[in-house]
């Protein structure tokens, strides 16, 4: 079951960082409307993989004092995984802000009535030539799978964090450590 959560989240933060680099190098026009009916279902399904891996994690650390479980969640993942994550958390948080606030204004990109504008409570506050719009529709498409690619990689670490438990303290590998 680990091996299937692992793929899952290895696809879904592959296929989130593809979309974010197409968006960012502006290689491909994601529609909004797609990327919207994208983000949702990989959403759930990177929080239902990070959701079996804590659970598995949980079970793992039965012994821990109370309090102690989300020190050790990530404990034996590589430090270069742990820093990514932290950095993709903080890489997604700020995308969004910046893309919501500075980028668009608090507005939303849309197209309506046959004109492209940045709308926010359906109040035009600005209308777009349609490069502009493509200009601020990107920066939603790399919000959103800013989002993804953090959710995935955290299930990542998560798996490989828990992998590396496991082999240390399997009875060959133990046997390895006393014997070097």
């Amino acid at each position: 079951m680990m091996e299937a959560v692992f793929i899952l989240s290895s696809l879904g933060f592959l296929g989130s960082l593809a979309v974010h680099l197409a968006a960012l190098l502006g290689l491909a026009d994601v529609p909004l409307g797609v990327a919207w009916a994208l983000f949702f279902p990989a959403l759930a399904l990177g929080a239902l993989a990070n959701t079996r891996v804590i659970l598995q994690r949980y079970h793992d650390y039965t012994d821990l004092p109370p309090g102690e479980f989300w020190r050790f969640i990530t404990r034996n993942a590589p430090d270069w995984m742990r820093s990514l994550q932290l950095g993709l958390v903080i890489y997604a948080v700020f995308n969004f802000y910046f893309t919501m606030l500075v980028i668009n204004r608090g507005a939303y990109p849309r197209f309506v009535d046959g004109a492209y504008v940045l709308e926010r409570h359906k109040v035009v506050i600005q209308t777009l030539t349609r490069q502009e719009y493509l200009w601020h529709a990107g920066f939603v498409v790399r919000m959103l799978s800013g989002v993804v690619m953090a959710v995935f990689f955290s299930a990542l670490v998560r798996c490989v964090a828990r992998w590396r438990t496991v082999a240390a303290a399997s009875p060959q590998h133990a046997g390895e450590k006393t014997a070097g």
